[in-house]
């Protein structure tokens, strides 16, 4: 599970990897700031089951020359994410983007298809640094994809344990056994 924490107004943010259910947000690409939270069918926030993944390897270059890592991402089911793409604006430049909260980080989705083919997804990486005694403020690095891409992810040996991309229902029954159901 995600654990974030906000200190001084920075965020550290630590996961394993995890099946979770996770909010979903659509960003633009025209404006990499801009956002709102996906609402399902009756208004409510939407969700994608998916699981939480860390890569340190992929180095991305960003419009400025800055370094990027992919970092976390979370894997889900392609026709699952197809799916949730329609709850994105899409012909104003939203595409969907996992996050648990508005300060959470800005990561990244990568579907796998039913041949395990992986694929970075269209969306806005940010990563914010901040080493005290050597930086004044801040530093954020950003990369906007426009397309899906396989290229950055081709490296990647991790598949999902779930690759139907529902949520097994034992897990569900854990789940609801924990909260006293």
């Amino acid at each position: 599970m995600l654990l974030r924490a906000a200190i001084s107004g920075f965020f550290v943010v630590s996961a394993c990897a995890q099946a979770d259910m996770v909010n979903v947000y659509c960003s633009s690409l025209n404006s990499p700031n801009e956002y709102y939270w996906a609402k399902d069918d009756t208004g409510g926030q939407l969700e994608i089951y998916g699981e939480w993944q860390k890569d340190t390897e992929a180095n991305i270059i960003n419009f400025k020359g800055d370094s990027l890592q992919l970092g976390e991402y979370l894997l889900v089911n392609k026709n699952q994410f197809e799916k949730i793409k329609t709850h994105c604006n899409e012909d104003a430049g939203y595409v969907p983007q996992p996050g648990d909260t508005s300060v959470s980080g800005w990561y990244m989705f990568v579907t796998q298809d039913s041949n395990g083919q992986l694929e970075l997804q269209p969306g806005t990486l940010k990563r914010s640094s901040y080493r005290p005694g050597r930086d004044v403020v801040p530093t954020t690095a950003t990369k906007v994809f426009r397309e899906p891409d396989a290229s950055i992810v081709s490296h990647i040996t991790t598949r999902m344990k779930n690759p139907s991309g529902v949520r097994p229902f034992e897990e569900l029954v854990r789940e609801l056994g924990a909260r006293g159901w």
